[in-house]
């Protein structure tokens, strides 16, 4: 192993590690016995359920919609935050294609 030295910056860094992240992300299995756990960004929530980030966040910050953080991003289960949403009985959302 080389004793390089390598100066980066701290955005650089976050870079770096976002994209080794999402590369290990794509290799991992979420298969559970029933069926597959796609993970979905906070955007892509945003677009299916026709709601703002702001009231994503909310929703998470209240711990209405469970929620899984990888590095400086967060990550869904839509089948599980549409039965919490079910379960808060927030009936406005209509899962958007």
């Amino acid at each position: 192993m080389d004793n390089n030295l390598v100066i980066t910056t701290k955005e650089e860094l976050q870079q770096l590690i976002e994209i080794a992240l999402e590369k290990q992300l794509g290799k991992l299995d979420f298969k559970s016995d029933k069926s597959t756990t796609e993970l979905i960004t906070t955007k892509q929530l945003e677009k299916v359920l026709g709601k703002s980030s702001t009231t994503i966040w909310r929703y998470m910050k209240d711990g209405r919609i469970p929620y899984k953080k990888l590095g400086v991003k967060n990550y869904f289960d839509l089948s599980e935050v549409m039965k919490s949403l079910k379960s808060f009985n927030i009936q406005d959302v209509e899962v958007k294609e």
